[in-house]
């Protein structure tokens, strides 16, 4: 198995990471990925403020896109879905007047006090898990989840 966690949005030539993984990977071997999702209702809502816009990120993808690029090296999807809505997105839809715009580095690394305070309710309250759950699917179902998450495998 191989993971490419939040990394071919970094590299100029995602083709060769999956070349390369096809490569090391025997038949039937594995790759699970995650990478942002450019058509997500996040990046519809906050456009040019979407927090994987700019900065080191240089590739983008969609689901379809992904599903095919990967594919035309030689993998089988197995799954592909979205999940996740950021605070800054569930902010603006709300209409709060907080700040909507904050820092990669503070939203990454958990110092976000909102980000933080939703990310408890929706782990450890049963309202919240039922919240999260319900979210996830319609956003997997509607293809607008930030994250996208994809398991493939090598062809055999």
């Amino acid at each position: 198995m191989i993971t490419m966690i939040e990394t071919i949005e970094h590299v100029p030539h995602p083709s060769k990471f999956f070349q390369r993984a096809k490569e090391v990977l025997a038949p039937g071997g594995i790759l699970y990925l995650t990478t942002p999702n450019f058509s997500s209702l996040s990046r519809r809502l906050l456009r040019d403020s979407w927090s994987a816009i700019g900065g080191d990120h240089i590739s983008y993808f969609e689901p379809n896109i992904l599903r095919t690029k990967v594919a035309l090296e030689g993998f089988i999807p197995l799954r592909i879905r979205t999940k996740n809505i950021a605070e800054p997105t569930l902010r603006k839809i709300l209409h709060r007047d907080a700040p909507l715009l904050r820092p990669a580095t503070e939203l990454t690394s958990g110092t976000c006090p909102e980000t933080n305070a939703l990310r408890a309710f929706a782990e450890h309250n049963r309202v919240g898990r039922v919240a999260k759950s319900v979210t996830n699917s319609v956003l997997n179902w509607s293809n607008l989840g930030d994250t996208i998450e994809a398991i493939f495998k090598v062809s055999l």
